[in-house]
């Protein structure tokens, strides 16, 4: 079996940098969890209110405050996922924190959470589209054989005095 010629040992695939843990987009994910948290829990009030004012015979209003709450609930649960998925997979920072800024805007349709849900979420968003990870380098060590053969161009032992591949006579 013949030896590579010199230098094709290194025309492999490129390794693919790996993340370290810290540089997972982490204030964004947290940000996200409790603004998806404020809307997830004002959703519900709003559910209840709703329910309440059905039951006090307001009719449509409360079926509409219901309807709103569930969306403001259903939108608190997206933006905690989105959330939790952009910690878990960093490399998909952009979309993610895409989705959980779209997702905390609409949810001012049922105030957000307060408000205080919408801020959060779209600080979250905001800080995960603009995450940038740092992957580690790899380290790339480069093997300088000590003689070349003239004749064929591949590497030899230092103490060899003919080529093992070309037979060539080596000074």
């Amino acid at each position: 079996m013949a030896a590579p010629q010199y230098g094709s040992q290194f025309t492999g695939q490129p390794i693919a940098p790996q993340l370290s843990p810290l540089d997972k987009p982490t204030a964004a994910f947290i940000l996200s969890l409790i603004g998806g948290i404020f809307i997830l829990l004002w959703g519900i009030v709003i559910v209840a209110v709703g329910v309440a004012a059905e039951n006090q015979t307001l009719g449509l209003y409360g079926g509409g405050v219901v309807a709103i709450g569930g969306l403001e609930t259903v939108l608190g649960l997206l933006v905690i996922i989105f959330g939790v998925l952009l910690y878990a997979m960093p490399e998909h920072h952009v979309v993610l924190g895409v989705l959980v800024l779209v997702f905390s805007i609409v949810s001012l349709i049922g105030l957000g959470g307060l408000i205080i849900g919408f801020i959060l979420g779209l600080i979250g968003g905001a800080l995960g589209i603009a995450h940038k990870p740092t992957p580690d380098q790899p380290t790339v060590v480069y093997v300088q054989p000590s003689r070349i053969c003239p004749k064929c161009g591949r590497a030899v032992g230092p103490d060899v005095k003919f080529c093992s591949f070309c037979g060539n006579p080596l000074a």
